[in-house]
């Protein structure tokens, strides 16, 4: 993205891997993981959330200094490996190995994350008959990062069960899906095999086994006696009569925490039903059929029933409540999963407001979207989460509410969204967001002449001389106050330059408080709301704006081009 803009995207670089067909590819991860703590009862931040130590979860790639690399990895029809990295600078660098000593032919390939860094990449030929491989690769830098290896390492591998029990007469012919149970997660694997009558899925989880070892082979020291070994242990298998025609997991491990749903994976078969997979197994949680699904048409307004296909790619949100899917008609269809934890969102209890805040928490702190959060979300019980949202906020130490505030308003413009009476509020949010950047520019171009470590700036010394005349409405009384100290309003000097290019910042500044004004009368005296009339009953907001109004009446003693201009809109106000 351009600009950090979402619609304007550019190239930054290619990559041309010489007619080899993509079966798979994923994303490197960065290592930064956050979990929800279930020792400790608390509303702040840093004991509710805790960081997943970096030796825990390493990233997939680490630069000179310890710092996560950007890029991806791509696994090819012919098991060639491609790394693609991409420095700071935007320079685009591409490593290629093989995954084994001879190349040979791949059908299917999925790629899931290990905690220390490395990739655990699964593969097959599409046959029955063929064991299923998994290998490990390795990415590491060199000489200070200036050069980067990769390593792949082969890794146990198995036969599917409905194969080995009876290979002779087996009904499956084919493997049509590899599947990771969870992507941040190496142990579990959900195999789909099809045939003429029908599917199954298979789970298989990965575990270290001991074998003993002879003597002869110990070493002199003695020692345990025992060899360990990583090895796949099947679990369990479900039958349908139709085919698989699409599989999805969820990014996060069930090691996140209590927010994650409990279950494993999606299947979607050709007959248009779609199975929800417990987590610990392939235990149905879940159905629902695809046959008549009722859409309204956008440019008829007209409820019409279409005729639903199978679906061809699945794909879950990022905490798991929400799939997204598309079928061979080209129909894109969403829905919210139905989990164990369920009732959490149905019910207006204080444990759906508070599980439904720490999702919310979850994903501000994270990074991450919060779409499928709203969708789970009752309207009746968005003004209960709105306030729990504020009160947790609130509670935070002040350096934790600057760096999140942003995010906060976002999250709680979208949750009024979603009410039919809740686009003012919605605006006040937005206004909000406005106001705090505008004030965050006008406040950045104050620079103290000499600052020591325990000295105040002079935007917070602005503040607390606000505050501690805030029963004064008269700004020009305020202004002699800074100007009795000499040294006060040396630190608010601004070169006339700057201040003429901020003129139109400070212009809105005023015509957003004169509007503020003018909603006076009528929210005290015709009791109609209009939008931005919460920011009336804001006290941050109004000691923000009366900051930034004295900075003004400062800053037009250096520069009086830099102040407004206003327009009479009557010829005698005083009428």
């Amino acid at each position: 993205m351009k600009d950090h803009i979402i619609n304007d995207w550019h190239m930054i670089g290619s990559v041309d891997l010489h007619n080899e067909h993509v079966i798979a590819l994923e994303w490197l991860h960065k290592g930064s993981k956050l979990i929800l703590s279930h020792d400790k009862d608390t509303v702040r931040y840093s004991d509710k959330f805790q960081r997943v130590p970096v030796h825990d979860f390493r990233p997939s790639v680490v630069h000179f200094g310890g710092r996560p690399m950007d890029g991806w990895i791509a696994v090819t029809a012919t098991g060639l490996v491609c790394v693609t990295l991409i420095s700071p600078n935007k320079e685009v660098k591409t490593l290629y190995e093989s995954l084994s000593a001879v190349r040979s032919k791949m059908i299917l390939a999925d790629v899931a994350y290990c905690n220390n860094g490395d990739l655990m990449v699964v593969t097959s030929d599409g046959l029955i008959s063929s064991a299923v491989r998994c290998f490990k690769v390795s990415i590491k830098a060199q000489h200070g990062g200036a050069d980067f290896t990769v390593t792949c390492q082969p890794m146990a591998s198995f036969f599917m069960k409905t194969y080995t029990t009876n290979h002779q007469s087996c009904q499956y012919g084919k493997i049509s899906h590899l599947r990771f149970a969870w992507k941040e997660g190496t142990n579990a694997l959900l195999t789909c095999a099809a045939g003429n009558s029908g599917s199954c899925v298979e789970f298989w989880e990965m575990k270290e086994q001991a074998s003993p070892v002879h003597k002869v082979f110990q070493s002199a020291g003695g020692g345990s006696g025992e060899y360990k070994s990583l090895k796949w242990k099947y679990v369990d298998t479900i039958l349908h009569t139709s085919e698989v025609s699409a599989v999805t997991s969820s990014r996060l491990s069930p090691s996140d925490g209590a927010l994650i749903p409990h279950y494993s994976g999606i299947v979607a078969y050709k007959d248009s039903s779609i199975k929800l997979l417990y987590r610990s197994s392939v235990t149905q949680v879940a159905a629902v059929t695809m046959e008549n699904i009722v859409r309204l048409a956008s440019d008829s307004g007209l409820s019409q029933s279409t005729m639903a296909g199978e679906l061809t790619c699945m794909r879950q949100s990022t905490t798991g409540y929400i799939m997204v899917g598309v079928d061979i008609y080209s129909q894109m269809f969403v829905y919210r999963l139905s989990t164990s934890r369920d009732t959490y969102f149905q019910t207006g209890t204080l444990l759906a407001t508070n599980h439904i805040v720490n999702l919310l928490e979850y994903c501000m702190l994270n990074g991450y979207d919060w779409f499928d959060v709203l969708l789970c979300v009752r309207p009746g019980y968005i003004d209960s989460v709105c306030d729990w949202l504020t009160d947790s906020f609130m509670k935070q130490p002040a350096s934790i509410q600057q760096v999140y505030y942003n995010k906060y308003l976002t999250i709680k413009a979208s949750l009024y969204r979603r009410l039919a009476y809740g686009q003012g509020k919605a605006g006040d949010c937005i206004a909000r967001l406005l106001l705090n950047a505008v004030a965050t520019c006008l406040h950045s171009v104050l620079r103290p002449s000499m600052l020591s470590g325990q000295e105040k700036g002079p935007v917070e010394k602005l503040t607390n001389l606000m505050r501690a005349n805030k029963s004064e409405a008269d700004l020009t009384s305020m202004l002699s106050l800074v100007k009795a100290t000499e040294t006060k309003a040396r630190e608010y000097i601004v070169e006339p330059s700057v201040l003429q290019c901020l003129q139109q910042l400070l212009q809105w500044i005023t015509d957003f408080t004169l509007y503020l004004l003018a909603l006076l009368p009528t929210q005290y005296v015709h009791k109609t709301e209009h939008p931005r009339c919460g920011l009336l009953n804001d006290v941050s907001a109004l000691h923000t704006l009366r900051e930034l109004l004295l900075l003004i009446r400062l800053w037009g003693l250096l520069n009086p081009n830099c102040l407004p201009n206003f327009t009479a809109t009557s010829d005698n106000l005083g009428c």
